[in-house]
């Protein structure tokens, strides 16, 4: 009976069952059915390498699913002697992103051009895997490393790469465990964009060499990992030292007051900002930032760590020399608790200086961003901020200047 079923019909039904099924089972079944089931089966299955469930939510899943990647590893050294044009494409390969790490040295071996790496959950074992794939690319521009536990052989990978990585992001790591003294010829000549975030032992003096060579650096994001009140100040200020006015956008979150020192390394030496982000900043510093003629800087995040502050004395100071490209102010972190309260006389001194700076009849872009803290009551908060300490008067100023303002809810 099951001869006579149209191989159209057949294809389709076979189909339907890998979509809907939550495994390769029922296929592997048909292929006994008889020849021409088989015949149409067999490149369905083929189309599946890992069968139709891939989940990792356990340990079991994880195992389950390495196993079934080896295939791939197969397939990739079977390449050259059946499919003889196979090393050519993968060689033209510009893009790899993989918890699958222990595929990296079957890559290493017929992939050098890539230009984009991403790779999550690098654990020890794989380290000469990932050292390996990184060290072999002619053209590497984008590489992101989340969760690994870096030694030698990682740190090498990444300076053999000095002379093409334009962007550089490194998530999770923990640089106490290396021991090593760094050695570092020349400099990441390219590289435009450094991102770190939560990782730990960066304050060690050796790596002092690896932020002095950050030469070119246009964007720089730190954020340091909370609960740990001591974040690497020398390694900051170096590289804020290095870039220098190449340095365009600026993010630090340090979980604490930036440092007096940190704080001049900006004033100092990045004289040419046109994005800046800096939470926990005193009502001093914010001051200051409006009084460092940032002639470039259009738009400035700050939150204010310190509580009781006067906030229509802060706007009325910065009012005084408000940058004149400046397009958008964002205040972070809202606390309910503890709002910031003005009256519209102050708002409208400092939406006064803001627009007279910016040659208010310019038409210019204009925006006051305020970022709420979430919570379980940030509905209530929200309503906190617009009812009880902005009134009617407060948005009729707003419109009057042309202001956009814009509400945040921050998770």
């Amino acid at each position: 009976m099951a001869t006579k079923v149209p191989t159209e019909i057949l294809i389709k039904i076979l189909n339907n069952l890998q979509s809907s099924s939550q495994s390769t089972q029922d296929l592997y079944s048909s292929l006994l059915v008889n020849r021409i089931w088989c015949k149409v089966t067999i490149p369905i299955i083929w189309g599946l390498p890992f069968g139709q469930k891939c989940s990792t939510k356990t340990d079991t899943d994880y195992k389950k699913l390495k196993k079934k990647a080896l295939c791939i590893r197969t397939y990739i050294s079977c390449m050259d002697a059946q499919l003889p044009d196979a090393p050519k494409v993968f060689n033209k390969l510009e893009s790899f992103t993989s918890e699958l790490n222990w595929l990296c040295e079957s890559l290493a071996l017929i992939c050098d051009n890539i230009l984009n790496i991403d790779l999550i959950s690098c654990l020890d074992s794989q380290e000469q895997l990932l050292a390996k794939l990184i060290s072999t690319q002619k053209r590497l521009e984008n590489l992101s490393i989340s969760s690994a536990k870096p030694e030698s052989l990682f740190f090498e990978a990444i300076i053999s790469q000095k002379e093409t990585l334009k962007n550089l992001r490194l998530k999770k790591l923990n640089f106490h465990c290396f021991r090593e003294k760094l050695s570092l010829n020349g400099q990441f000549i390219l590289l435009q964009e450094l991102y770190i975030k939560n990782c730990h032992g960066l304050q060690e003096s050796d790596f002092l060499i690896l932020a002095s060579s950050f030469t070119q650096l246009s964007s720089f994001y730190y954020f340091h990992p909370r609960g740990y009140t001591r974040y690497p100040q020398e390694f900051i200020i170096e590289i804020l030292k290095t870039a220098n006015t190449n340095l365009r956008n600026i993010f630090l979150d340090v979980y604490s007051l930036i440092t007096f020192d940190t704080f001049s390394a900006i004033l100092n030496y990045c004289t040419k900002i046109t994005e800046l982000t800096l939470h926990n900043l005193s009502p001093e510093q914010v001051i200051a930032i409006f009084n460092n003629n940032f002639n470039e800087l259009k738009r400035f995040s700050f939150d204010c760590g310190g509580k009781g502050f006067d906030a229509n004395d802060l706007l009325c100071q910065i009012s005084e020399n408000v940058p004149e490209l400046l397009e958008t102010i964002e205040i972070c972190r809202m606390d309910y608790n503890d709002p910031w309260i003005f009256s519209a006389d102050s708002l409208r001194i400092f939406f006064e200086g803001w627009c007279r700076k910016g040659r208010r009849g310019n038409k210019k872009f204009r925006r006051l961003c305020i970022r709420l803290t979430r919570s379980a009551r940030y509905r209530m908060m929200f309503t906190a901020l617009k009812l009880e300490t902005m009134s009617r008067e407060h948005f009729d100023i707003i419109k009057e200047y042309g202001i956009q303002l814009k509400f945040d809810i921050e998770n």
